[in-house]
């Protein structure tokens, strides 16, 4: 996915209304575009029964979206909180629904969706391409920042006042790409389309407006950008002011883990740890919670005296969803770790001390928070425990989260970029829902699981005593042993209606 390449393609034609219900310069910039990904045409449409490869409309108020929203689109990482868990934006946009609530108050629940729809149209201006159509009919595509990758994910979804048989012909997809091809790619096309408008139309005011904004983009604003990917404090300029002020107070002997290092002005390539870990928590993060976490990466980077030793593991691409790619890499890890099959119930503090890693506590006033796994060169690799956190209080929930955090330190890691990660709702859900399946089948295991069920069923059939039983053998909670063994096939789904039932009495 890494290796996904995008195409651009701009060009203008004679407006077919000669201007009428226009300006000048928009008249001017009736035209076509055309974006690819992977040599996948995303605006081949069909319409009125004809076939198109490319969609045309009026394109200034397109190129000036683009510029408008270039940082945003090319560095915000947090997706609204209505759909936070989404595997893309667009699957998130499209899924979206404000009155979707679980509370009794009729009124609180109408002001709660009205503001939880103005913040997602809010993000969707600064995401969508289809925002920028101004009566035309756009595709469905999304831009956004994934920590150091760019996602551009898409899709056909039905525009209001279309054709009946308008459809745009891409499966919906996504694909990850590099920021710094990306954002050169995007950059060039744009100037080239601004430039031959102008020549269309020289002496524009709106076009002039438009080159300026386009050529300040070579500025340096990197805590601007670091900013957006950070996305704390509320707001791009509160999260900009919160950078500012740890950089003042950190930054003279760690300021390489909180500000990107100088290079192409577009965008930034590789974020600083500090900036990747901010990305992954709540908007709404309390400042002494970031100071804490700060501090552990400080830390991290002043007591790096810890010798990783973590077994490379060949893990090829995901597999058709992140659960089955979670349960590979655990049956893949517990090989290469040598854990045994015996006992069930493995020590992961013991293999995880042998392994390098530092286990320490860490008290958050954000209760979502699981824990943190910080690791990558010129850090000591550590997971920190929240203490705030309720998965946290019961040894079988515990072990769980020590668990999730072992996937990420062995396989979320990019080539040259540290990892530092809060696993709670704003995580990456991809990473995250992987890391959850790791956790449960290294616990366990496909073949261990049987071998319990078939034993302990013998005596007294299943049950909720059987689960207990289960449960206690491998270290892990109840409910979350029942549900993998629903998940492994061994179960099935009235079976584990009426267990529940049972545990909940």
């Amino acid at each position: 996915m890494k290796n996904s390449r995008l195409k651009l393609e701009i060009g203008f034609e004679g407006d077919p209304d000669e201007g009428r219900g226009t300006s000048v310069e928009e008249s001017a910039s009736w035209g076509w575009f055309r974006v690819f990904v992977d040599d996948i045409n995303l605006c081949q449409h069909v319409a009125n029964s004809q076939v198109s490869d490319r969609v045309h409309w009026y394109l200034l108020p397109l190129l000036e979206w683009f510029v408008e929203n270039w940082d945003s689109l090319l560095h915000e990482i947090k997706l609204p909180s209505s759909f936070v868990d989404a595997l893309s934006a667009r699957q998130g946009f499209r899924t979206f629904n404000p009155y979707r609530s679980t509370e009794v108050n009729d009124a609180e629940n109408s002001d709660d969706a009205e503001q939880r729809e103005a913040a997602v149209f809010d993000w969707a201006e600064r995401h969508s391409i289809r925002t920028s159509a101004a009566g035309g009919i756009f595709p469905d595509i999304f831009f956004r920042r994934a920590r150091n990758e760019i996602e551009i994910s898409w899709g056909h979804t039905r525009v209001q006042g279309a054709p009946n048989d308008l459809r745009f012909l891409a499966p919906a997809g996504q694909v990850l790409l590099d920021p710094l091809q990306t954002a050169s790619h995007l950059y060039k096309a744009i100037k080239q389309a601004t430039e031959a408008l102008s020549n269309r139309t020289p002496q524009c005011v709106r076009l002039s407006k438009l080159s300026a904004e386009l050529a300040s983009l070579h500025e340096p604003r990197t805590m601007l950008q670091a900013a957006w990917m950070a996305g704390i404090g509320g707001s791009a300029q509160a999260s900009e002011a919160i950078l500012a002020r740890l950089t003042h107070e950190w930054g003279r002997y760690h300021r390489d883990l909180i500000v990107p290092p100088s290079g192409e002005a577009l965008v930034i390539g590789r974020a600083p740890a500090a900036v990747l870990m901010f990305g992954s928590l709540s908007p709404s993060v309390n400042e002494d919670d970031v100071r804490a976490l700060v501090t552990l990466l400080k830390d991290a980077a002043d007591h790096n005296n810890g010798t990783l030793r973590l077994p490379m593991i060949e893990h090829g691409e995901p597999g058709i969803n992140a659960w089955e790619h979670g349960y590979a890499l655990a049956n893949l890890s517990r090989r290469a770790m040598g854990v045994p099959e015996t006992p069930y119930k493995v020590n992961l503090v013991e293999l995880l001390s042998q392994s390098g890693i530092e286990k320490r506590d860490v008290t958050l006033s954000d209760t979502k928070i699981r824990a943190i796994s910080i690791c990558g060169e010129g850090l000591r690799s550590l997971i920190a425990i929240n203490q705030s956190s309720k998965h946290n209080e019961s040894e079988p929930g515990l072990r769980f989260t020590l668990a999730h955090e072992l996937c990420h330190l062995l396989f979320d890691e990019e080539e040259g970029a540290p990892l530092a990660v809060a696993s709670g709702p704003w995580a990456p859900a991809a990473i995250e829902k992987r890391a959850n399946a790791f956790a449960a089948m290294f616990l366990m295991p496909a073949d261990a699981c049987r071998a319990l069920l078939n034993e302990y069923s013998l005596h007294g059939g299943l049950n909720k005593n059987t689960i207990a039983t289960i449960a206690d053998a491998f270290g892990t909670g109840k409910v979350a042993t029942l549900r993998h063994l629903q998940n492994l096939g061994l179960v099935d789904a009235d079976e584990v209606a009426d267990i529940e039932e049972e545990l909940a009495n």
